[in-house]
């Protein structure tokens, strides 16, 4: 199962580059520049199974790098990236799910272009708290891989959005009547066959069980990979 998620943020970027160093004594003590998108090398930084049209990253070019007088280089722009997330929802409604986000270079390899993580964690100081997910953890990793065809290696920086599902609505809308139709339905082995009842009762909380169903197999994408439990 597979779930197109999107994700705005603000792209943070610094690389050094050598040919953009100069003495700052030389032109009045200047150590910071801005120039725009297209007047210096970029590096081609890109979402990996990203769903996006067009640009991978939009908004790349409509915002302007700080260069230092040492070739460190700054840009930052805000961007939205969309991703495809695979899910599993055995344990729904308590399930937790983790979401991939890698990043690396689609042309350079590791000897021309590296890629290394700042920190452990992703920064979620102003995350806005959404109504169904909460994200539990944001680590982020470096990886290297070596391809059969080449030699050289291929560094990527992977975040991880761990994702753990509000369950308060999921209990008193889908758990908590389940329970009630399962304990109706087992006061029905109890009632005696005079009382005319007892059909009728097992054919009701049949279409009962056949809504809660219904209710489960539309909050869910179609999966052929695992069920809920609580749907079994």
């Amino acid at each position: 199962m597979e779930l197109t998620s999107d994700v705005i943020s603000d792209a943070h970027s610094r690389w050094n580059d050598c040919r953009l160093t100069w003495d700052p004594a030389a032109y009045n003590n200047l150590t910071l520049v801005t120039v725009a998108y297209g007047e210096i090398w970029v590096p081609d930084i890109t979402l990996y199974d990203s769903f996006s049209e067009g640009e991978m990253l939009p908004g790349i070019r409509n915002y302007r790098a700080y260069i230092s007088s040492s070739g460190s280089v700054t840009y930052n722009f805000p961007t939205e990236a969309k991703s495809i997330c695979r899910l599993n929802v055995r344990y729904f409604p308590f399930d937790t799910q983790e979401c991939s986000l890698q990043f690396g270079s689609w042309s350079h390899h590791g000897n021309e272009l590296d890629m290394v993580n700042r920190n452990e964690k992703g920064d979620l100081d102003y995350y806005v708290n959404n109504t169904e997910w909460t994200v539990s953890d944001f680590p982020i990793e470096r990886h290297v891989v070596y391809y059969n065809c080449c030699p050289e290696p291929y560094p990527d920086v992977t975040f991880y959005v761990i994702m753990k599902r509000r369950s308060t609505f999921y209990i008193l809308t889908m758990v908590f009547p389940y329970m009630l139709t399962a304990l109706v339905s087992a006061f029905g082995f109890v009632l005696p066959v005079e009382s005319g009842e007892k059909v009728s009762l097992q054919v009701t909380v049949l279409l009962s069980l056949a809504v809660f169903m219904l209710l489960i197999s539309e909050s869910l994408p179609p999966s052929s990979d695992n069920f809920p439990v609580i749907g079994k």
